[in-house]
């Protein structure tokens, strides 16, 4: 099984960024376009001048003119670094300006395709069959004046399509150019301007790493015992299809409460060995309840234990079990649950333990019990156990950054329910709303003030169909955004 790892979350986000180190890629300040070059699907239809810059400089700006009539289903121009190819692998944003200028809502939906090209053979050309193409996309909103942009590199993701490429990821050393694509450009003929591309250490800090205790991804549940109070009978684990119907990836808690006696569970190890989770922030789960009225009240006792003598089992006398309870509220699809590490207290009621505190760097197993099941037989599907971690100081955003620190949708995949989970640094207006992938607006899902910290938005879900849908989180500083996916 997968278990162990260090991860981070990846997201899409528009924001506003201050200065720092940084790598310009172009900047347009010298009034020269002859390195600029357009293409469409019929070589007519988009040209290319100077505008003036964000910062009102005149012609310090690209200007872009697309007639989609005439463009030929496709259209676009090529940035090419000036310095035969550009190394940017130590930066982690690229940044532009965007202005729509006199795009019209006959127009949208328009996103615009920002490609990277590189050139590893240093032959000053980009060849499709064997240098890579990584792409991100961003929607055009209807507006006046200038909006920054930030893609995390991160979320540049390889561009098969057009492509194959050579498959081996993006040598961000040798950057040669940007290629920004406009795709089934509609409606009347239209400008849009775009100013200082720039790569830079500044934009959104990257999501807290998570520790992976177990994933279910193999499908093997061999080394998760379930237990009664009569044995292990009326209990049984199972591999299940996992949020995104994968086979497998999942397990399955079966239970017939006339069977199991007054309680009854199932542990998960983090084997080999002891997982270190020092500084989780909180436990995170997946799970689904195919549950009846009567089975409830149902609760859930999450109880972490550990092992600090390091010999591979938990010993009850001597070591500690921590313990923090889940209420299942009725049946439902996958739900996402985060319980914060400050609930879980030293559960002395079974065990005595040394009572010297949880030894977050030992974590054994976490064992999943249900006291008193009843009712008719029910299933417990779950998947993902996680724990996030705090992050480093030097992730904290700075006080003229968009008070936005992170944005995420739960479940993703989502099926039946989602929400929005928001980190905000300092206290703000905030807008949420929803559109899909080609940028036209689906719903307005909050506006109002919100205070500093975490706060949760649900989603209209029953409303969607399956798709991509970007979550857009507007403060006065910026725009952050999150990408999920709805599934039936």
């Amino acid at each position: 099984m997968c278990r162990c790892l260090l991860v981070t979350a990846l997201t899409l986000s528009l924001a506003s960024v201050s200065a720092s180190a940084q790598v310009p890629f172009e900047t347009f300040d010298d009034g020269d376009l002859s390195g600029v070059s357009v293409f469409s699907g019929s070589a007519n239809g988009i040209s290319v001048g100077l505008t003036d810059g964000e910062d009102g400089t005149a012609n310090a700006g690209l200007s872009v003119d697309l007639t989609p009539g005439d463009a030929g289903g496709f259209a676009g121009f090529v940035l090419p670094s000036g310095d035969g190819v550009t190394d940017v692998s130590s930066e982690r944003s690229l940044t532009f300006f965007l202005r729509s200028t006199t795009v019209q809502a006959a127009n949208l939906p328009l996103t615009l395709e920002i490609n990277l090209h590189e050139d590893v053979d240093g032959n000053g050309t980009y060849e499709g069959d064997t240098e890579d193409e990584f792409q991100a996309t961003v929607p055009v909103e209807l507006g006046s004046g200038y909006q920054r942009v930030v893609i995390p590199l991160d979320d540049f993701t390889d561009d098969n399509s057009t492509f194959p490429g050579a498959g081996d990821g993006f040598d961000y050393s040798r950057l040669l150019e940007i290629v920004v694509a406009i795709g089934g450009p509609t409606g009347p003929a239209f400008t849009f301007a775009v100013d200082d591309f720039v790569f830079t250490m500044d934009g959104p800090p990257p999501p807290p790493p998570v520790v992976i205790f177990e994933s279910f991804d193999d499908g093997n549940v061999g080394d998760i015992p379930a237990f009664s109070e009569n044995g292990a009978a009326g209990i049984a684990v199972s591999p299940v299809d996992d949020p995104i119907g994968t086979p497998g990836a999942a397990i399955n808690v079966g239970v017939d409460a006339s069977a199991t006696g007054s309680f009854a569970g199932f542990a998960v190890t983090a084997g080999p060995g002891v997982t270190d989770i020092s500084g989780a922030t909180a436990f995170e789960f997946q799970i689904r309840p195919i549950v009846a009225a009567s089975n409830l009240p149902l609760t859930l006792e999450i109880n972490l234990r550990e092992d600090v003598n390091g010999n591979g089992t938990y010993d009850g006398a001597t070591e500690d079990e921590f313990r923090a309870q889940y209420e299942v509220i009725g049946p439902s699809g996958y739900i996402d649950v985060s319980i914060p590490i400050s609930e879980f207290v030293d559960a002395n009621t079974s065990f005595p333990g040394s009572d010297d505190g949880f030894d977050f760097a030992s974590l054994l197993e976490i064992a999943v019990i249900i006291n008193e099941p009843t009712g008719p037989g029910y299933a417990l599907s779950f998947d993902s156990f996680t724990f996030p971690l705090a992050p480093s100081m030097a992730t904290e955003p700075s006080a003229a950054s968009s008070p936005v620190v992170n944005v995420r949708v739960a479940p993703n995949p989502a099926t039946e329910a989602a929400s929005v989970m928001l980190d905000l640094g300092f206290a703000s207006p905030v807008t949420i709303d929803l559109v899909d992938v080609l940028g036209r607006h689906v719903a307005r899902v909050a506006e109002g003030y919100r205070s500093a910290g975490r706060s949760r938005v649900d989603l209209p879900l029953a409303s969607l169909s399956p798709g991509v849908y970007i979550v857009r989180v507007r403060t006065p500083e910026g725009v952050t955004t999150a990408r999920f996916s709805t599934v039936r």
